[in-house]
């Protein structure tokens, strides 16, 4: 794991980090995570259960819910992805709204 920031981060029981981990100030990761290649800037929220596969960028604020999966792709800053998703190969603006039952997105 990378860890860049001098703040704190919330790290729950049984999170798996892989490699090429970066995590930001003041980040929450829920039980059950499994992190690798990915980068998780400040304020954001994962999980639980929520699998941050490589090239996965969750923005300052964004919300991963649990049974998530996000995989080469950007979520911005604010967005929300509910739970029971997929997201791979592509991005989510500022603020945009994902919610179970969306299926996956993957553009």
């Amino acid at each position: 794991m990378t860890r860049r920031s001098a703040g704190t981060a919330w790290i729950g029981p049984h999170v798996v980090f892989g490699p090429g981990v970066s995590l930001g100030e003041d980040v929450e990761i829920r039980p059950f995570c499994h992190l690798e290649g990915c980068t998780i800037e400040s304020g954001a929220r994962i999980g639980p259960h929520a699998r941050l596969r490589p090239g996965a960028a969750i923005a300052t604020g964004a919300r991963i819910g649990n049974f998530v999966e996000v995989k080469a792709s950007r979520v911005g800053a604010g967005a929300a992805v509910g739970h029971l998703s997929y997201v791979g190969d592509s991005g989510y603006r500022r603020r945009q709204q994902y919610r179970r039952g969306n299926g996956h997105l993957q553009l």
